[in-house]
């Protein structure tokens, strides 16, 4: 899942992802979140967004795009983005 602000930093040779897993023990840790499959998504099964092994990959790494998350989705995992750096209340 791609969490970067394209319009911020298009120009980088890396961009900012994070892992997602379809084992559902995995929420079991902070910094998961859970993404639905949906058409919309994408995805074939319920996958675990792992947040805390966000990392920068170099941008040829990443293909077409898959599909999207929902709004709450993605605040979701902004949401465990920002409990991991010390940023949420």
């Amino acid at each position: 899942m791609v969490i970067q602000d394209e319009k911020f930093a298009g120009k980088l040779p890396t961009i900012l992802v994070v892992p997602l897993t379809s084992t559902r023990k995995a929420l079991r840790f902070a910094g998961t979140t859970l993404i639905v499959a949906t058409p919309e998504s994408g995805l074939k099964n319920d996958s675990v967004a792992l947040v805390f092994q966000c990392l920068a990959i170099d941008r040829r790494q990443i293909g077409e795009r898959m599909g999207q998350t929902s709004e709450s989705e993605k605040a979701g995992v902004l949401a465990e983005l920002a409990k991991l750096t010390g940023q949420s209340e």
